[in-house]
Formats: structure tokens, C-alpha cells, sequence
């Protein structure tokens, strides 16, 4: 997956704002919010606070723009539409008893929201910072949709995207939240409810919606289509991503304003991105590609950039070749371009249809109980035997609301699998598996890669979506190959949404059978379960090194060693013969000392160099190569000064073409403290075993790093074979 989490790049420290999918929820901080309700046409606000269970307590509650202030509540009188308006909610100020608000949105009688894209943002009152966005790009059928709920859960205040449709219109929408029908006999709120329901007709009237006839989105469901009759999908849903990945390399921008493509009517919860094309879809506007994120410590790639000036076009729907059909949309100034964004939007679609599944049921699950503590708690319906009528229906709602949310889930899963398909199929070798048919033809390129694959990622319960971990090129942080098994996060995973860094992730062979720390069919052969995690490592290594030599032109990348321990001896030999390893590793202290001196002295003049616009000025002896210092065991080797050195050139070395992999277990330098903490949180770590430690940028789930080495060494030794012979010609 490659590295990153929304789809613009967050500025280091600042929050960006969280781009909901539907049933997807984030924490509120502060008190009060300002909640600004858009649509493509008119339509009358409405606010329902409610206790914790979502049950109005009078109809005079509800408020509207004929009764637009209450007690920590403040509605425009003007409907939303064009000309956005804005509630403003006090969490303070509210009455005693209210946990839950409901912003809902009323249609005229007989329309709907088809092709209106209602769209609803969050912000610190205060301050003004935007912290949710909402955008229904294809909302459930119905004439009132509830749009979000702010509800209190454990002392904390949240926003959740709920989207649902009704049916039945504002009647519908007032009995779900427990009023009676207005001609409910018995009752004595039903006559208060027929004066509101009186007076929300009068608020679409005045709303002058009721002379627009309703729009039918592109492929979608029409606005008088039915709906349930109460709300679409129970529960909440969610979505991935678009073409323009993170940096990481995967943010919020125009997407969010972007048609999706519509799901069937009926189904319930959408997984449709706002701002994702569809298969073949083409956006009417081409977005901007995202910058380039900084990289916190756990998660996946980087994310796409481009030139400034005009911007690039998506894959035309009607091309020819695979950008066609595996790119579906994805914008890029290539083809390669457009795969990388296209993995990061299966990266994101996976990432927020999981966040939606797990959100309905944790609505399911919350609902079933509130609903059976309700039915228990009645004496009187204790008394009559009803209370177990009353669990038997609640228990039926909930499996109801549970199988809909796995249907969903179940379909997402499948478009995903095969738009996963589609691309590993046509995928270039940088970004392709080490199987894959695209190596039998491979050469090195002429031009750097976009981006390098170290392996896949997977949701642990989704073990059967396995996303590429695409990697930007050039490398903005080094390489840690971690040959001591799992370990704890040196630093605490970002907030999903919070704008936080976006996390990193992230042979004819010159050996022949039974070379030490090298498997009998040549290096980076597959390794086997329970597989010792050095020798793990050692293979991942081989498998790295090949990757990276073969996204780079042959020559313009060379490698440097440091190997204390002298087993791969052979190899080195066999790379230092081929021109690619430049000289023989560094064994002793002393060889260590030399070589790190002589890249520094490299970096300084390469950096002094660029810093001036001055590459012309180098002298002719000087070769402008990208340098990568492979560390075998470290810190076996180093002293005090020369970890310093290596600290310097991780840090500084990736902006001047000095990158750094190293192949290490952490607990062996323990005897530093924690003076080398800043050195492991710089660097990506890479385990040689699949092990759950990266974080998603968009909500936050834990996926398992799966690495890619090719289960014949023989693979790598002819990337190396077929460099070294290049770099001779």
C-alpha cells in the first residue's frame, strides 16, 4: 500500500478535516460547532435533540426556521441549498437530558435528494477550523434524510455521517425518534405532532423547492423512488478513496465535491468515495494532484505529485491499453502515475468500507441494546408478557441491520477484489509482484520509477484484499529492515483525519548455492513459516536491494556496505565485479570510519551543490549517482562518532541523493538509551514476517505488513545481473 492518509497532504502539526463516509464517526473537541448544511437545491433544515437513545421528548423539540432558537441550538431561517446555512451548536448550553442532535434535511413533497449532493461541514465555532465533512453524493431516496448526528459517548462529543433516507417524509422521521403518528389516539402529543408536521410543510413551502422538480442522478435511483420506509441502511458505511494518493503517498480536496458513482437503489450503505470516479467514470474536472505529505512512523507510501501548470487528465474511459480499464480514472501525468493513485484509491476504498461495516454494527449492536434495556424496564409490558415480543422483534431489526451492513460489505468486497485484479495484471514491474509476468521482459529503465513495492498490506478480517505497499521514489527516509521480530511503535499511531504526518510504511547471480546467509537458489528466496527472523531478514534484504536497483537506471544508483560479520562476503564480491557495489563493506571500526567520511564529504558537496543550482560546477571526477549505505547488524562497528555520522546522513542524506537501509535489530543497541530513538522513528521499518504495525491514514484501522520476496532467489540475482551488464554497455 503505498505510504500515506488523505488525500491532500496535511501540513505538519495542523489538523485537517476529517472527509466522513457514511456511518463513519470522529471526536469533536470543544464545545461549540458550527455545522453548515449545502445542496445543489433548496431544502428546510431541521434539528431534533434527543436524550441518549435517540427519542424526542415533545414535538416541541424539534426545531425548524419557524422556530430556529432553543437552549444551546441556533438554526438559520433561511433553507440550505446553494447558499450554504449554518447551525450553530453550543454542547454546553444544551438542556439537561440531550445527548444526541440530529441534523436532518426535508424535501417537497414527492421529491427527494437525487442529484442534489447535500453536503454538511463541521467546524470549531471559535476558531474556524473545519473538522468533518459530509458529502451524500448519491443520498438514499425519500423526502427527509437525516444528514449527521452529534451525539455524547463517554464524556467525549462526536460526529457520526448517518445519510439515512425516509419514505414516509417528516412523519416517518418523527416516529423513528419516538413521536407518535398524528393521528395516534391515546396520545396526547399527537396533536402537537399534526401542528408541526403543519409547520415543516410551511418551511418547504417557503424553501420554493416545490416548483424545482427533482433531479435523477446519472445511473441512480429517482427521487420519488421508495425507500424502506425508515431509514436506508441502519447503520453507517463508508468509502475509499481517488487517484490522487498520499505521499505517504495518500487527502481531502476537490474529491470531496466530486459525483460518485451511484449504488444500487435499495442497497443501503454506499461505499462510493465522494470524489471516487467509478469503472471507466470520467470527472468533469480533473483535480489537483496531491503534494507530497511529510512521513510519520507507521502506515503505507507516498503520494502522487506533478508538475506545476496544467493539470493531468484521468485515463481516458475509452483508451486503449491497460491505463483503460485497470486505471479507471485515476489522474496522472502516466500510466505508472495512475496505477500508483489508482492502489491508493483501492488503499482508501478498503480502509473506509471496513470503518463503515464496523460502524454499523457497533449502530446495530448499541441500538439492540438500548431496545432491550427499553423493553425490560416497562413493568407494565413485563406484566402482559410482552417483553419477550419486544426482544424477539428488537434481536429481528438487528439481524436485519447487520445482514444488510455484510451485503454491503460482501459486494464492496468483491468490485475491490476485482479492481485489484485489474491492476496487479497490468502493474510495471516497480510496483508488480515478483511474479508477475511484467519481469520476464524487464530491463532497467531510462527514467526513475514513480514509486517501489516492498509488499502488500492487509486488514487483519480482510485477509483476502491484500493492497501493494507502494513506496515514493526517491526515498524521503531510510530503510530498517528489522531482524529482531515484532516490536512496540516508538511513537504513538496519528489520529485518523487529525492532520498528523502521514505515516511512512511507507539470477545468473553473483552467488552461487550455499553461500553463507544466502539460500541454495541465490538471494531473497521466499522464506518459509517460522522462518528465524534474521535469516527472514537477510532475504528481505536481497529482495529490497533488487527492487530498488531496478526502479533506478542502470548507474544511477550505487551502493555502498557496511557487513561486520562478513557472511555475505560472496555476494558483495559479486556486486563489487559487476560495478554496482562500490568497493568492498566495511568490516573493522576503521573501514567503517573511512567509508562514512567519504559520504559525507559526498553529501556536503552534492548539498552545497543543489542549495546553489550548481551541479555544473561539480568537479568532472565527481559522479552525481544516488548513494545507498547498506548496515548489516548495526551498531556492530560503530562508535560514538560514527553513529552520529549515521544519524546525520538519515536525516539530511534523502534530500541530497544519500539514502540509507538498514538491517538491524533495535534491542542491540539498547546500550545507547534512548539517544538513537530519533534515528529508528526516522527510518521505515520493513519486518521480514508479516506483522500488524502500520496505521491507515484515514480511520485508523491496524494492517498487516505482508513483505514481497519472490519465492525463487534466482529473480533477484538476475535483477543484479541484468544491472551490472547494463552498466558495462
Amino acid at each position: 500500500m503505498p505510504e500515506g492518509t488523505s488525500r491532500t497532504a496535511p501540513t505538519r502539526g495542523a489538523r485537517t478535516a476529517m472527509q466522513l463516509s457514511k456511518g463513519q464517526n470522529t471526536a469533536l473537541p470543544g464545545t461549540t460547532w458550527r455545522i453548515r448544511v449545502e445542496a445543489a437545491r433548496p431544502a428546510a433544515v431541521v434539528a431534533l435533540p434527543t436524550d441518549a437513545e435517540g427519542r424526542l421528548g415533545h414535538p416541541d423539540a424539534v426545531l425548524h426556521s419557524a422556530r430556529p432558537q432553543a437552549p444551546g441550538l441556533s438554526l438559520p431561517v433561511a433553507p440550505a441549498g446553494p447558499q450554504p446555512a449554518d447551525v450553530l451548536l453550543d454542547a454546553g448550553e444544551l438542556p439537561a437530558g440531550v445527548e444526541r442532535v440530529y441534523l436532518a434535511l426535508l424535501a417537497p413533497a414527492g421529491g427527494g435528494f437525487a442529484g442534489s449532493a447535500p453536503r454538511v461541514t463541521v467546524s470549531d465555532a471559535a476558531q474556524g477550523t473545519e473538522l468533518a465533512v459530509f458529502t451524500m453524493a448519491d443520498p438514499d431516496p425519500g423526502a427527509a434524510l437525516v444528514a449527521v448526528e452529534v451525539y455524547l459517548r463517554q464524556g467525549a462529543w462526536k460526529v457520526r455521517a448517518i445519510g439515512q433516507g425516509y419514505a414516509g417524509g417528516a412523519a416517518a422521521l418523527l416516529a423513528d425518534h419516538g413521536l407518535p403518528a398524528p393521528s395516534a389516539a391515546g396520545d396526547p402529543r399527537a396533536q402537537a405532532v399534526a401542528a408541526l408536521l403543519g409547520q415543516l410543510e410551511a418551511a418547504l413551502a417557503a424553501t420554493g423547492g416545490a416548483a424545482v422538480p427533482p433531479a435523477v442522478a446519472p445511473g441512480g435511483p429517482s427521487a420519488g423512488g421508495p425507500s424502506a420506509g425508515g431509514p436506508s441502511a441502519g447503520g453507517p458505511s463508508a468509502s475509499g478513496p481517488s487517484a490522487g494518493a498520499p505521499s505517504t503517498g495518500v487527502g481531502v480536496d476537490a474529491r470531496s465535491a466530486a459525483p460518485a458513482a451511484p449504488h444500487p437503489a435499495g442497497s443501503g450503505v454506499s461505499y462510493a468515495h465522494p470524489g471516487r470516479p467509478g469503472a471507466g467514470a470520467v470527472p468533469p474536472v480533473p483535480p489537483v494532484p496531491p503534494g507530497v505529505p511529510p512521513r510519520p512512523a507507521t502506515a503505507p507510501a507516498a503520494a502522487p505529485t506533478g508538475p506545476a501548470g496544467p493539470q493531468p487528465a484521468p485515463a481516458p474511459a475509452s483508451a486503449s491499453g491497460p491505463a483503460a480499464g485497470a486505471a479507471r480514472g485515476a489522474t496522472g501525468w502516466s500510466d505508472e502515475e495512475r496505477y500508483y493513485n489508482q492502489v491508493w484509491g483501492v488503499f482508501e476504498d478498503t480502509a473506509r468500507s471496513s470503518a463503515a461495516y464496523r460502524s454499523a454494527a457497533e449502530f446495530a449492536d448499541n441500538r439492540l441494546e438500548r431496545e432491550l434495556e427499553a423493553a425490560l424496564a416497562d413493568p407494565r409490558a413485563r406484566a402482559a408478557g410482552q417483553a419477550g415480543q419486544a426482544e424477539a422483534e428488537a434481536r429481528a431489526r438487528h439481524g436485519e441491520l447487520m445482514d444488510r451492513a455484510r451485503a454491503d460489505l460482501d459486494r464492496d468486497t468483491v468490485a475491490l477484489r476485482g479492481e485489484l485484479d485489474e491492476l496487479e495484471a497490468a502493474l510495471p514491474p516497480a510496483l508488480a509482484r515478483w511474479d508477475s509476468p511484467a519481469w520476464l521482459a524487464w530491463q532497467p529503465p531510462e527514467e526513475m520509477a514513480r514509486a517501489v513495492r516492498f509488499g502488500d498490506v492487509r486488514l487483519r478480517d480482510r485477509a483476502d484484499l491484500p493492497v501493494p505497499m507502494l513506496t515514493r521514489l526517491p526515498l524521503e527516509r531510510g530503510l530498517w529492515i528489522d531482524t529482531g521480530g515484532p516490536v512496540e511503535p516508538l511513537t504513538d499511531a496519528p489520529a485518523a483525519g487529525a492532520g498528523a504526518d502521514v505515516p511512512p510504511w511507507l539470477a545468473q547471480g553473483p552467488v552461487g548455492p550455499g553461500a553463507p546467509g544466502v539460500g541454495p537458489a541465490g538471494p531473497g528466496a521466499g522464506t518459509g513459516g517460522g522462518e528465524d527472523p534474521r535469516a527472514a531478514a537477510d532475504r528481505l534484504s536481497w529482495a529490497v536491494l533488487a527492487r530498488l536497483l531496478a526502479a533506478h537506471p542502470a548507474g544511477a544508483l550505487k551502493l555502498h556496505v557496511v557487513d561486520p560479520a562478513g557472511p555475505r562476503a560472496q555476494v558483495w564480491q559479486g556486486l563489487v565485479e559487476q560495478g554496482i557495489l562500490l568497493g568492498s563493506p566495511a568490516r573493522t571500526e576503521a573501514e567503517v570510519t573511512a567509508l562514512l567520511e567519504g559520504l559525507t564529504q559526498h553529501a556536503d558537496l552534492m548539498g552545497m551543490a543543489l542549495r546553489g543550482g550548481a551541479l555544473d560546477a561539480l568537479p568532472p571526477h565527481f559522479d552525481p549517482a544516488r548513494r545507498l549505505l547498506v548496515v548489516h547488524d548495526f551498531p556492530h562497528g560503530f562508535d560514538d562518532r560514527t553513529v552520529g555520522v549515521l544519524r546525520y546522513l538519515a536525516e539530511d542524506g534523502p534530500s541530497i541523493g544519500v539514502h540509507l537501509m538498514l538491517v538491524a535489530d533495535r534491542s542491540d543497541s539498547r546500550e545507547y538509551g534512548h539517544a538513537l530513538d530519533a534515528l529508528w522513528r526516522s527510518v521505515l521499518r520493513l519486518s521480514p514476517q508479516p506483522d500488524e504495525y502500520l496505521m491507515d491514514p484515514w480511520v485508523g484501522h491496524p494492517w498487516v505488513f505482508t513483505p514481497e520476496v519472490p519465492a525463487d532467489g534466482r529473480a533477484v540475482g538476475e535483477v543484479f545481473s541484468t544491472v551490472g551488464a547494463a552498466m558495462r554497455r
